[in-house]
């Protein structure tokens, strides 16, 4: 369990060390200014003491150039006390990066909605990677059991 909770502080470091670097930073104080925090509360993140709130993993996440829901998700499944909450944010990483992944195919390789119905119109044909509708029904049920009632509900939430 220690060295999940020291993974987990370590990531935080290290992207804290990013921050600094990407910024020319080169005290706590500096980054503690830089987010508004002490710097007492800085070293309590660097040594695992305190973990960081939504915000500043966000506020890290969009600075680095990372997808900040995801770097939420990574963080909180590693230091989640809650087995029911851990299992939820792991899973949420699993069909967030599929999203992600087919989000990415699609803006690069599939044509527009206005494209896909000029092309059915023209051809006559029904293609299904050009159908929005389709795409919509199947990210629904990709997404249905974060939907589903008492997922990710914990007895002692």
């Amino acid at each position: 369990m220690r060295d999940k909770e020291e993974a987990t502080m370590n990531r935080i470091a290290e992207l804290l060390d990013q921050i600094k670097e990407q910024q020319g930073i080169e005290t706590d104080y500096a980054l503690a200014k830089l987010f508004g925090l002490r710097q007492a509360r800085i070293g309590e993140y660097y040594k695992g003491i305190a973990k960081p709130d939504d915000y500043l993993i966000t506020r890290v996440a969009l600075m680095l150039h990372m997808e900040p829901v995801h770097l939420l998700a990574e963080i909180r499944a590693e230091d989640e006390k809650n087995a029911t909450k851990k299992e939820f944010w792991r899973n949420f990483l699993r069909h967030a990066a599929v999203v992600s992944g087919f989000l990415v195919v699609q803006a690069l390789g599939f044509p527009s909605t206005s494209e896909a119905a000029a092309s059915t119109a023209s051809t006559g044909r029904y293609d299904i990677s050009t159908n929005y509708a389709v795409f919509r029904r199947w990210l629904a049920r990709l997404l249905q059991p974060f939907s589903t009632p008492g997922f990710g509900a914990s007895a002692t939430a």
